[in-house]
């Protein structure tokens, strides 16, 4: 008779483990085992099972006005970028209009592990400075995807 769980559903048992001791599993014979059966994937655990991480996209629109300025803002902000775990993707290579009339200048697209990442870096002191330099040099559109 198979073993029952407390909701009376069918038990599923290790091969390796002797009946009616399902945390003792059975050693004999596992010389070149070593340690494979005391790997539980996180998944067969639902307490353990994490999420995953998604991923989050800032997209930048930018109309450059005064280029010397700029040049700063490209500075402090890679730093904040670098500091808060981001990848550049795309920093405003040449753009070819598809479709629509969207007409950027340029464009920036920068990657972090997580949309909490993106805010935490875009609220940060070091990219509130980086804006600052920027107040004069450039207007930007901003928004925050999150991806896969």
């Amino acid at each position: 008779m198979p073993d029952r769980t407390a909701e009376g559903r069918e038990a599923l048992r290790s091969p390796h483990t002797r009946r009616g001791t399902a945390d003792r599993p059975d050693r004999e014979g596992e010389e070149g085992l070593s340690g494979l059966l005391d790997f539980v994937p996180a998944a067969a655990d639902p307490a353990l099972a994490e999420e995953p991480k998604m991923s989050a996209y800032l997209i930048v629109e930018a109309d450059v006005h005064d280029p010397v300025a700029y040049e700063e803002y490209k500075k402090l902000s890679s730093e904040a970028v670098k500091k808060h775990g981001a990848t550049f993707l795309v920093r405003g290579g040449a753009m070819h209009v598809l479709e629509g009339d969207w007409q950027p200048k340029r464009i920036v697209v920068l990657e972090f592990p997580s949309p909490e990442a993106a805010h935490a870096f875009y609220h940060s002191p070091e990219y509130e400075k980086a804006r600052e330099a920027r107040r004069h040099a450039a207007k930007l559109n901003i928004i925050l995807v999150e991806g896969a």
